[in-house]
């Protein structure tokens, strides 16, 4: 296991990740984020199946922790993004300004 593996997306291609500047700021789309995590996720299942020396327990564990945490972070965009802008800890949102 010692080259370089790229999670890949839900067709089987190398996921690419968009990143965008905002007010100086990158940004990265939150369905982008989530998707790559889950791939990464099914990354290490399948060295697992394909007989890499990786801990059946030990996996399902950090793959049902990491689906879990994305499973929050779409949670909390999808209540973010119904809800009207706030300000961030630098000041106003850009639709504020």
């Amino acid at each position: 296991m010692g080259e370089y593996f790229q999670p890949l997306d839900e067709d089987g291609q190398h996921f690419q990740t968009p990143v965008y500047r905002m007010d100086d700021r990158l940004v990265i789309p939150a369905a982008s984020v989530t998707a790559m995590l889950r791939g990464i996720a099914a990354m290490w299942q399948t060295w697992r199946r394909n007989g890499a020396p990786l801990d059946l327990e030990t996996t399902a564990t950090l793959c049902t922790a990491l689906d879990t945490f994305v499973d929050q972070l779409e949670a909390e965009c999808i209540a973010a993004a119904g809800m009207p802008p706030q300000d961030t800890p630098d000041g106003p949102t850009p639709s504020d300004r």
